[in-house]
């Protein structure tokens, strides 16, 4: 427990550093610093045993040893296309080839996930608020990563093509996009990111103006807010009709099926809870606003375990809109406030709130519950055992 959290520390001073140093125009040392950011989360994913993390000793495993007895790049892919992705597959080929150990692609792997998640929270703050951010990504998301390695590195190729939406910078989204759908084919689910956002810019959550909202636009705003809960209810009878038609490959089929049907009452608490954000947010940004309603989504798919104990894994494509949502939270420069100002300041609370939850929730699913099978983390070549 103590390497994670140390790791997490150093890796988000070195971003908190790396943004200062950039800010005082010494841009060279920045980079070092944010090199340093990455490299260490990375070296940590990439240095440990195959035990950590419950996929790793699965079909990472079988990938290693098909890549090194393949013949060929295209004898691998003739192989192994039909059960994974093409980018994973030229990832797991090209790093095993190069260096010929199973450390290179777990390494490579995070080191995509880190690279990610950093352009991203950039592009979005223009480097406020990246420590926060990345520190998030890490409690949230590191120990998550040595698990679902595909899907943990399609997820950072959507956060990075959510940032470049909220700039209207469509050919770059489109591109992050293919990238995730490269690495797991559930990237797709990247495609509600536009509509979610078109329906945002088009209401207001401004309370004079709902009085008078027009016929048209009321009923697209309830629409909008009842769409995940008419989505639960619904998802069994849907994914069995896609599934009949062909559209849902046979391999996802473990993820849609195996629960019940009844509406789980936790969904509905949360989904009050995250409206009432929504309702304080509603005079925010729009990735403000987006975040909240992103955030809504993945409460529901999270709690959708009442049809499926794997469904958990697409809300996570809703969740990680929530680390580019934190820039918003980053104090901005002041010239003469100290350190007393900051500490009553509203956004520096909120984000030792934040912060201290996030902990909570790492400690707790991580460590009490052991998720992703990551703890305790074992290293042959740091010398690290159980």
């Amino acid at each position: 427990m103590i390497l994670y959290l140390s790791t997490f520390a150093l890796a988000a001073i070195c971003a908190s550093i790396a943004t200062a140093l950039q800010r005082c125009e010494q841009r060279a040392w920045g980079f070092v610093l944010l090199g340093c950011a990455v490299l260490i989360p990375s070296l940590v994913a990439g240095l440990r045993s195959t035990s950590v993390g419950t996929d790793t000793s699965g079909y990472v495993v079988e990938l290693y040893d098909a890549a090194g007895s393949a013949s060929s790049l295209p004898a691998f892919f003739a192989d192994q296309l039909a059960r994974f992705e093409p980018l994973f597959l030229l990832l797991v080929y090209c790093s095993v080839n190069m260096f010929g150990s199973i450390e290179a692609p777990l390494f490579f792997m995070e080191l995509l996930n880190c690279v990610t998640v950093v352009a991203a929270l950039y592009v979005t703050g223009k480097g406020r608020g990246m420590s926060l951010g990345y520190l998030l990504y890490l409690l949230l998301h590191f120990n998550e990563s040595l698990n679902m390695m595909r899907q943990s590195l399609a997820m950072g190729f959507l956060l990075l093509a959510l940032a470049f939406l909220y700039q209207r910078r469509f050919a770059l989204y489109a591109a992050c996009l293919l990238c995730g759908i490269g690495f797991h084919l559930s990237a797709v689910i990247g495609l509600m990111y536009p509509p979610i956002l078109y329906l945002i810019e088009m209401l207001t959550f401004d309370r004079k103006h709902i009085v008078h909202m027009r016929p048209a636009r009321a009923l697209m705003l309830t629409g909008m807010v009842a769409l995940p809960v008419v989505f639960s209810v619904s998802f069994a009878s849907v994914m069995s009709f896609a599934e009949s038609l062909g559209i849902v490959p046979e391999r996802f089929t473990i993820y849609l099926t195996g629960g019940g049907t009844a509406l789980p009452q936790s969904l509905i608490v949360a989904y009050l809870v995250i409206l009432g954000i929504q309702w304080i947010e509603r005079d925010r940004v729009i990735e403000g606003r987006f975040t909240a309603l992103a955030f809504l989504y993945g409460i529901v798919m999270y709690l959708l375990v009442s049809y499926s104990e794997h469904l958990w894994r697409f809300g996570t494509y809703f969740m990680y809109p929530l680390i580019l949502g934190v820039v918003g939270l980053a104090p901005a420069e002041r010239s003469r406030a100290g350190y007393l100002l900051r500490v009553v300041d509203r956004e520096f609370m909120a984000i030792a709130a934040i912060v201290f939850i996030v902990l909570g929730l790492w400690y707790l699913q991580i460590v009490v519950w052991g998720n992703h099978d990551t703890l305790p983390y074992v290293s042959d070549i740091l010398g690290v055992w159980q």
